[in-house]
């Protein structure tokens, strides 16, 4: 069925197409994250679809605002490969909208639709990351938050106790 998901964390989920947050789906995903690695293990190769958010939509979908840390895994046919490149495994022939979305790969460039996706370790501990998920806003309706002094957070978080990330 459509899933519509709002600030939302995800640790664990493995399944034919497996993504960090779900296997399969259409709708939209929101505001969410990715901070589980995921492992998938099948016989066949060409139905394996694996990535950060998603691993393959039944339609049209979007990703809005969210993040993957997790490492992808995956092994078919006795043939294992790291999959960190993408926050949908496959789209097929829908139409995915990934916006203000990111993915940690400290080693190279992820293009989608020409942007680059891919952000460094450095650049979620710092904030950064926190303040682009919040669409460049450091107000009271930010949701993203992030510890930057003692008891640092590594990754943006979906908790109102933790702060409100400014611009320096």
């Amino acid at each position: 069925g459509e899933l519509n998901l709002n600030s939302t964390i995800c640790e664990g989920l493995n399944s034919q197409h497996a993504g960090g947050l779900v296997g399969k789906c259409y709708g939209s995903i929101k505001d969410s994250c990715n901070w589980s690695n995921v492992y998938l293990s099948h016989y066949r190769s060409n139905d394996i679809y694996i990535g950060g958010i998603i691993g393959c939509p039944s339609a049209s979908l979007s990703i809005e605002n969210c993040y993957n840390v997790g490492k992808l895994h995956s092994k078919s046919n006795n043939t294992e490969k790291d999959c960190n490149k993408n926050l949908c495994g496959k789209s097929g022939s829908y139409k995915i909208s990934i916006i203000n979305s990111f993915l940690l790969n400290d080693n190279e460039s992820v293009l989608n639709n020409g942007i680059d996706i891919a952000r460094k370790s450095i650049q979620f501990s710092s904030g950064e990351i926190t303040y682009l998920l919040n669409n460049k806003s450091s107000n009271s309706s930010s949701i993203w938050k992030q510890n930057l002094g003692d008891n640092r957070d590594a990754y943006p978080v979906l908790n109102s106790d933790h702060n409100i990330v400014y611009k320096c």
